[in-house]
């Protein structure tokens, strides 16, 4: 059983803007779960997700920081058929939906973000079937026009957003630069959810739920979000 536990439904209010001058805490946000409908075909069923955070700072700050999984050049394959592949993550069959392998997803692409802040606003995630054969083609190109651009490098250190290869870059391109890799694959859902509370317990996780539902596949979305209590 997948185990949602939380609605999606937007709550009444707008999340409280916090007093500048606030202590900030650490914020560790990691995918714990995703499933698919069982119906979708072997072609659909290769996914990657953008995810984008709001937050706000100790100086009452509004910022917005977004992270590709599992990355620019790779994909969580789920097609039958494909299990030597090195991204292939398909794991049980319940209730009609094919779940994730969490175990083969492994610790570092299951890592969203690690960000500080004092209070979290919202988050979005954007789910998408690859086009498996042109992947390297599109970030061949992009790599090539980013050079042109005069970026300077492509690592994965980035405190803010782990998972998202983009060092230097401001975070309008680098979405932009997210949104250009995936702009030739299948966007199969959008959804956000907004946080009303921010009522978090130092060091134990919690849990929170999205799904949708399509006209012919559902797909449902488990993460998890952990503070961290700042250091004095």
């Amino acid at each position: 059983m997948f185990g949602l536990g939380l609605s999606c439904k937007s709550p009444p209010h707008e999340p409280l803007i916090p007093p500048a001058g606030k202590v900030q805490s650490q914020f560790k946000v990691a995918l714990d779960g995703f499933r698919f409908s069982k119906g979708l075909p072997n072609r659909k069923s290769n996914f990657r997700f953008i995810v984008g955070l709001r937050l706000f700072d100790k100086d009452g700050n509004f910022n917005t920081v977004h992270t590709i999984l599992p990355g620019l050049d790779t994909f969580w394959e789920c097609a039958t058929g494909k299990e030597k592949k090195p991204n292939y993550v398909r794991g049980l069959v319940e209730d009609g939906y094919v779940n994730f392998d969490m175990k083969a997803v492994g610790e570092w692409d299951s890592l969203i973000f690690v960000v500080k802040g004092v209070s979290l606003h919202s988050i979005q995630f954007r789910v998408f079937d690859v086009n498996r054969e042109d992947a390297f083609e599109k970030l061949t190109g992009l790599i090539t026009g980013l050079f042109a651009m005069g970026a300077k490098a492509l690592t994965v250190n980035i405190p803010s957003a782990p998972a998202s290869p983009v060092q230097g870059l401001s975070e309008d391109l680098r979405l932009a630069v997210m949104n250009k890799i995936t702009n030739e694959d299948d966007l199969l859902f959008r959804k956000a959810y907004l946080f009303d509370d921010n009522n978090f317990v130092a060091g134990k996780p919690q849990e929170y739920g999205l799904s949708f539902n399509g006209t012919k596949h559902d797909y449902e979305i488990k993460f998890t979000v952990t503070r961290k209590e700042p250091h004095n």
